[in-house]
């Protein structure tokens, strides 16, 4: 049977039918004496009660409306008032409970021992307990408040699993308890709040199982999660009681805001967005950094497990003897350890570890740097990465071990040991690599007017922001000057100065070589030697003077002036194929589009496909590597070939020669490839004119066709073609065309 009642009038319903579904809408009111004010007490049936007006059942154990129906479905919609000893009371197989209207008991404004409870508040309940939940095993009990709760104890879930959520315009006032869950060790609770939780005394009373609480606006009033492993998350929300975690394994979130802790027991965890220290929380083991943000985290005197984010963090297990296990991420990290064996490990990025006692980066095969602390004499050991490792300020002794290792050196007389790799010393004071004799490179840092001093290995001297002197001694040098006056002094070996600023080597008469760095539009000078000047990526003039010099102007427009001596332009470090033409420099491509040329005699190209043209003079142009295609124009040219690979075979590496010219003196220079592989030296080809390869070692024949005339070379004695040129015209070659 289906009915539709209403009333509005005052009326007493029962309904106790089975097998019935019942609608019932009281638009009027209910006032019973001494029973409850609607009672559902049928088996198998379902019933929606709607009320808009008023239910009044005062007496004692009673309810507003009670349902106690076995396998009955119970559906309560209030926009009214329901006034009594309880509010609604349900023991039915499935209830659902809306209040939008005022619920006001002496005793319990709403109670469920439903199998299935879905129980929202969006109006006003005031009773001794505002909701009461007794269901003994499921899951499916949630409650969702958005109005208000003001009760002894506001929410209190007595037996199974609740899920609590309090709304943004949920507010829950207790004298006693707010939220309190079961203490079943089985149970799992859940609590998400939006709105405002507030007591007297207790805001959250937890379970002896998992309690799951997230505070995202206002808790007020003491915290106990119990026994259970518990998660706290504060995030964005105000706490103004400490968490007591209880005895469990609990995780404590901060984001966006912190709280204090008391914890008794267990292995405990903050997660937190910001940097963070456990000497706050001495009763706190662990601590995990979360987001992407550069913070740090901090150790206290427990045996912590401090694990970073993907960001650069400091992990510090605090100064202990206590054995501390530091995880970094993705991200350039710091590892402050103890005196204690700390363990750590890291998954990525440059990686540093600070330690005031002596210390070994082989125990820590993921980390490339090393940095001492205090003043003691303490000492650091590299491992087989690229290493920095930094002293302190007492005597320290700093070994590398393999790979290319930096030594940031203190004050005192630091000792370094180092057998391998490319290797380079920092100091703020003046240094001389003759007490260091297998340091490749040395570096000034600071400000101070101080010197550094070579050692007979092809040093890299680096100058600081003072005036210095850098003196690289014997050796193959590199010096890498400030923006002041710096002086270089150098009597051997090709050396070379690197400069972020305009540079003239007349005022270094004896080094050779000059590099522009940076992006700035600079320019170098060079001397009477034979200069290699290169450029930067920004337009340069490059000024050869006197000497054999090479230019290499690298990305921009630039001005390459060779000066005297027979001066060479070249294009070989750049990342594309170009097209140079020192007659006409209007159709360059590439490195060198926008550049131009002053007496300059030579081109030489990149490891790619290049084209190459000379002008009237006597050129030489060298292709490098890639299909090159060269013209040499009028004069006495030579087109120089460094390795078979220079010109590989057709079609892609095979390089090719338009204007080949006998009678102007044309030559093809092979004298730089080995002709002969299996013997030791640089061995001469053989020319045999166009006879076919017989096996001999280093065989050069030539072969004319209707199409032009091929150039091919055996090195290997294999009568396979290793080296492979094209001519556009018939040439019928000779040896004397040939540098061999």
């Amino acid at each position: 049977m289906s009915a539709n009642i209403t009333t509005k009038q005052t009326t007493t319903l029962n309904v106790n039918q089975s097998n019935d579904n019942w609608v019932v809408n009281i638009g009027g009111s209910i006032v019973v004496a001494d029973g409850h004010g609607i009672t559902n007490s049928g088996p198998f049936h379902d019933s929606v009660i709607g009320i808009s007006g008023a239910v009044v059942a005062n007496a004692k154990y009673k309810a507003g409306i009670f349902s106690n129906g076995v396998d009955a479905i119970l559906q309560v919609d209030t926009m009214g008032s329901i006034h009594g000893y309880n509010g609604i009371v349900s023991y039915g197989e499935n209830t659902n409970i809306k209040n939008f209207g005022q619920i006001t008991a002496a005793n319990i404004g709403i109670y469920s021992n439903a199998v299935e409870s879905d129980i929202q508040n969006g109006g006003t309940i005031t009773a001794k307990t505002g909701i009461y939940v007794e269901t003994a095993s499921s899951p499916l009990t949630s409650v969702y408040n958005t109005g208000t709760i003001k009760a002894d104890i506001g929410i209190l879930g007595a037996a199974g699993s609740v899920n609590i959520a309090n709304g943004f315009t949920g507010f829950i006032e207790a004298q006693t308890v707010a939220i309190k869950f079961s203490e079943n060790p089985q149970n799992q609770n859940f609590l998400s709040n939006y709105g405002s939780i507030e007591s007297q005394d207790v805001a959250i009373q937890g379970s002896a199982g998992m309690d799951y609480v997230s505070n995202y606006h206002s808790i007020k009033g003491g915290i106990f999660l119990g026994a259970g492993d518990d998660v706290f998350i504060n995030d964005g929300g105000t706490v103004d009681h400490a968490v007591d975690g209880g005895l469990g394994n609990d995780l404590y979130g901060f984001f966006n805001g912190k709280f204090d802790i008391i914890d008794a027991g267990g292995i405990d965890t903050i997660t937190s967005d910001s940097t963070l220290s456990l000497n706050s929380y001495s009763t706190i083991e662990n601590l995990t950094l979360a987001g992407v943000a550069n913070i740090n985290g901090t150790g206290n005197a427990l045996a912590n497990i401090i694990t970073g984010n993907s960001g650069n963090n400091i992990l510090d297990g605090g100064q202990d003897n206590v054995i501390d296990t530091l995880t970094g991420g993705n991200g350039n990290d710091t590892y402050v350890l103890g005196a204690g064996s700390d363990i750590v490990s890291d998954s990525g990025g440059i990686d540093r570890i600070t330690s005031s006692i002596s210390r070994s980066l082989a125990n820590y095969s993921t980390i490339e740097n090393l940095t001492l602390t205090g003043s003691g004499n303490i000492n650091a050991t590299g491992n087989g990465l690229n290493n920095v490792l930094t002293g302190n300020s007492g005597v320290n002794t700093l070994d590398g071990g393999s790979g290319n290792d930096t030594y940031v050196l203190g004050s005192g007389f630091d000792k370094v040991i180092d057998s391998s790799g490319i290797d380079t010393i920092t100091s703020s004071i003046s240094r001389s690599l003759m007490s260091y004799a297998t340091i490749e490179n040395l570096t000034l840092t600071g400000t101070g007017n101080i010197n550094a001093t070579g050692n007979a290995l092809n040093n890299v001297l680096t100058g600081n922001s003072g005036m210095n002197t850098l003196n690289g001694g014997a050796g193959n040098d590199t010096y890498v000057l400030g923006s002041g006056f710096d002086k270089v002094i150098d009597s051997s070996g090709t050396d070379t100065i690197t400069s972020l600023i305009s540079r003239n080597l007349a005022t270094f008469s004896t080094i050779e070589n000059l590099k522009l760095l940076g992006a700035a539009d600079i320019n170098g000078t060079g001397n009477a030697l034979a200069n290699t000047l290169t450029g930067n990526s920004g337009i340069n003039t490059l000024s050869g003077e006197t000497g054999n010099d090479v230019l290499i102007g690298g990305a921009g427009a630039d001005k390459l002036y060779g000066g005297a001596g027979t001066d060479t332009a070249s294009y070989a470090g750049a990342k594309f194929g170009v097209v140079a033409n020192l007659a006409n420099a209007s159709v360059n491509t590439g490195d060198a589009k926008g550049d131009t040329y002053y007496s300059i005699e030579n081109l030489t190209g990149s490891n790619h496909s290049d084209t190459l043209t000379g002008n009237s003079g006597a050129n030489v142009l060298t292709g490098g590597t890639g299909g090159d295609l060269m013209t040499g124009g009028a004069g006495a040219d030579t087109f120089l070939f460094r390795s078979v690979g220079d010109s590989w075979l057709a079609p892609v590496g095979r390089d090719t020669i338009l204007d080949f010219s006998q009678s102007q003196g044309d030559k093809i220079s092979l004298v730089e490839i080995d002709a002969d592989q299996w013997t030791s030296g640089n061995q001469a080809f053989v020319f045999i004119g166009n006879a076919a390869f017989s096996g001999g070692m280093g065989e050069l024949r030539f072969e004319s066709a209707a199409t032009g005339t091929y150039v091919y070379a055996d090195v290997n004695g294999d009568k396979v073609v290793d080296f492979e040129l094209y001519f556009d015209d018939a040439i019928n070659f000779q040896a004397s065309d040939f540098f061999l």
